[in-house]
């Protein structure tokens, strides 16, 4: 299934195994542009360095979905239903700005909510929690994350609350 966002140009749907290279890249050209700065420099380039391992490939086939605009990858969002696990939010530098990483993150939380999910879990890099904070998660404290690739760096774990409490409620009874 496929939601158009941020006009008909942009395109959320499940990803395949043949979307996975593009996923990398967008995965890698994000966290360079966008970490940059935030984590030491050798931190940034271990993150990123190597070829894409076959894992990854397995992840985007199990649980990605990509945005595209005009039929290029551009944005890549992973979700786990079973744990309400939210990861590899990305976007590509050249599309940041543009509504695309909300729009991916409103698709994640409308597949979860369709699936019964009643929270969302995710850790955020340091320059990515506000971005998160604005789209209704909560979390200010500081943790370590542990990448697949034995990294750690500091992250920031945050929760969103989809159980029926956290629903808009409409105008009370007169």
């Amino acid at each position: 299934m496929s939601r158009a966002a941020e006009g008909a140009s942009l395109t959320i749907g499940k990803a395949g195994a043949n979307d996975a290279e593009a996923a990398w890249a967008v995965r890698n050209s994000s966290i360079r542009y966008q970490c940059a700065g935030c984590y030491p420099e050798e931190v940034v380039d271990a993150w990123t360095a190597g070829e894409m391992p076959d894992a990854f490939v397995e992840d985007v086939e199990r649980s990605f979905v990509v945005a595209r605009r005009e039929g290029r990858v551009v944005g890549t969002g992973a979700l786990d239903l079973k744990t309400g696990k939210m990861d590899a939010v990305f976007v590509h530098p050249g599309y940041m700005r543009s509504g695309i990483g909300r729009a991916i993150v409103a698709h994640l939380v409308g597949l979860a909510r369709d699936a019964g999910v009643m929270s969302l879990t995710l850790e955020a890099t340091i320059n990515a929690a506000a971005f998160y904070r604005a789209c209704g998660f909560s979390g200010d404290e500081t943790a370590t994350y542990r990448s697949p690739r034995g990294l750690a760096f500091d992250c920031v774990p945050m929760r969103l609350n989809l159980g029926p409490e956290s629903a808009p409620q409409g105008p009370a009874p007169m």
